[in-house]
């Protein structure tokens, strides 16, 4: 049965069984979003709203707390974040902006899961039902939406007056009809959450879940690009290279490994600006991205003006725009971790947990962050950083997280099977990796743990993950979502590694009864992530070290950077003081 509470442009908190967590405020040092969710300013748009399942609805605190998905703290930025929804614009409307990128998009079709390349210059462009920013959505293609009485049934409502930039209408046909060609192309991985979509009228739409909603599935669902069957079937190429989508922007011109240039369409079809994201703000004319593979001749290109504006600054290169008045550096926590996983496998040392321990104590994370990252980042504390939503803020203060402890580290290799052994650390060849990798053979041998680097090209690397035999230690860099506990579930499920245990080869029932338990929206109490916390601490099958910093360079003319949900620059959404 239906439930009939739809409460429109309520703000989305993260269901967590026994209390909603919102996760939008941000610490107030940061220059970093500031919208609040539940539509309170003046000209600030509500988020999208949602009837909770049955028997998992419950009151908001007060405030958010650190760790409740809030936007990490951004230290030393010398211009602002624009907040989610911006209200009345109040910069200029800029003619062209240059930007530079490091890969190319290589095909326009929606339904063809990219590279993060490719959904960078596709922003703008194609949209999807809804956008998540810190743990709420907030309405694009889709206005309202509710939860059947059961949990597995997600009630959908578009805005009836959407069209694409051909003039095409966009219906809840279309948007079943897409959601069956990602499906059917392999996209985005919906089909695993999702049975089917079905339009039940002109423009509202049912999704027909497989199972009850884990934490973080709700946005994934919303997630897949929408287009027009009208438009998709008139293209000569299936949009190959012939892209329509119904965002703020069209594809006016593309050179394959070199530029992409995009031309306000003048029509878009959202012109009530409470429902505005930044995502799909048109204050540039003219977008034209660069293709420039290298990060020295993208600096290089700022500096000679090919470019105004860069999505990718290496570290060595930043001094030179730091210290000139013409750019602005801003600087954000990533949402990549470095990960320290020991090989579980049976046959390995590292089989043994008292080894593990050994060797994750004998590891200064704070001399990581120092020497790798220049101090430019946050030391972890659990699997994710502390700003995923429903990470527990007591977890900072904790002293059983594999703090630097050599003494430690002796008495638990003193327990374990070790016997002089050369343990392989397996590492991508990046420099961060390799530094990284260096610096904890050092600390390994101070407790007397043998250790040597392997260090591989990424497609060798990746294939040597996969090998039990070739690594007992391996480096990995992985990126957290806006959630705790999918990113645990994508880290350590044998759902998703496909194996029998994790991609590290840890083979424990317990373990994955946890995590499924837990990972499902009515079950993620604040005492049952505790439990997994502890559970994760105690068997030691990774450590995530620290969380750095990237760096955008924008020019002095822009007061305002727009970014995307995955915190990349979305030139159309900045406030710009020059024409």
């Amino acid at each position: 049965m239906k439930k009939t509470k739809r409460v429109l442009s309520l703000a989305l908190a993260l269901l967590l069984g026994a209390a909603v967590i919102s996760g939008c405020a941000t610490k107030s040092a940061a220059p970093a979003d500031t919208t609040a969710a539940p539509a309170a300013a003046a000209g600030e748009a509500p988020a999208a709203s949602q009837a909770a399942p049955a028997d998992t609805q419950a009151a908001a605190p007060a405030a958010p707390e650190v760790g409740s998905g809030e936007e990490p703290e951004v230290v030393g930025a010398t211009v602002e974040a624009v907040p989610v929804i911006p209200g009345a614009y109040t910069g200029v409307v800029r003619d062209v902006v240059n930007v530079g990128i490091s890969g190319d998009v290589g095909d326009w079709n929606p339904f063809i899961f990219g590279t993060p390349t490719a959904e960078l210059a596709l922003q703008g462009m194609y949209q999807y039902l809804a956008y998540n920013f810190n743990g709420q959505l907030y309405p694009c293609l889709m206005k309202e939406y509710s939860f059947s009485d059961d949990g597995l049934t997600i009630y959908g409502e578009l805005f009836d007056y959407i069209h694409d930039s051909a003039g095409n209408p966009l219906t809840a046909a279309d948007v079943a009809w897409s959601y069956q060609m990602n499906v059917d192309m392999g996209g985005t991985g919906i089909g695993d959450v999702v049975q089917e979509c079905v339009a039940t009228g002109d423009y509202t739409f049912e999704f027909h879940l497989k199972e009850k909603l884990q934490v973080g599935r709700l946005d994934k669902i919303c997630k897949f690009y929408i287009v027009t069957k009208a438009a998709y079937e008139a293209s000569k190429d299936e949009m190959h290279t012939t892209p329509v989508g119904t965002g703020p922007y069209k594809l006016v011109e593309y050179t394959s490994g070199s530029t992409i240039k995009y031309e306000a369409t003048g029509n878009y079809w959202q012109t009530d600006p409470q429902y505005i994201t930044r995502c799909d703000q048109s204050n540039v004319n003219n977008i034209n991205y660069y293709i420039i593979s290298e990060s020295s001749q993208r600096a290089i290109a700022l500096q000679n003006g090919t470019i105004d504006m860069c999505m990718e600054v290496a570290n060595e290169d930043l001094k030179t725009f730091e210290s000139s008045d013409k750019y602005r550096v801003y600087p954000l926590i990533s949402n990549y971790n470095i990960i320290v996983a020991p090989n579980c496998d049976a046959s390995k040392l590292t089989a043994d947990v008292n080894l593990r321990l050994a060797i994750c104590y004998a590891i200064s994370s704070e001399a990581i962050l120092e020497s790798v990252f220049a101090g430019n980042g946050n030391v972890n504390h659990e699997m994710s950083p502390s700003w995923a939503a429903g990470y527990l803020p007591q977890w900072d203060g904790e002293e059983n997280y594999y703090l630097y402890d050599p003494a430690k580290a002796a008495e638990y290799l003193a327990k374990s099977s070790y016997n002089g052994e050369e343990l392989t650390i397996l590492c991508n060849t990046t420099e961060d990796q390799t530094n990284t990798a260096q610096l904890i053979m050092s600390f390994l041998s101070a407790v007397g743990i043998k250790s040597t680097m392997l260090a591989l090209e990424d497609t060798s690397y990746r294939d040597y993950l996969k090998v039990a035999d070739k690594w007992d230690i391996a480096l990995r860099l992985a990126g957290t979502n806006t959630y705790y506990l999918d990113f645990i579930y994508g880290e350590m499920s044998k759902a998703k590694s496909k194996m029998e245990g994790t991609w590290n080869f840890a083979i424990d029932d317990e373990l994955q009864d946890l995590i499924n338990f837990t990972v499902l929206q009515e079950n993620a109490t604040p005492e049952n992530i505790e439990k997994l916390h502890e559970y994760l601490i105690e068997h030691c099958y990774q450590y995530s070290t620290v969380n750095y910093m990237e760096y955008k360079v924008v020019p002095e003319w822009v007061s305002g950077v727009s970014l995307s949900m995955g915190k990349i620059i979305v030139p159309g959404g900045c406030v710009y003081t020059q024409q």
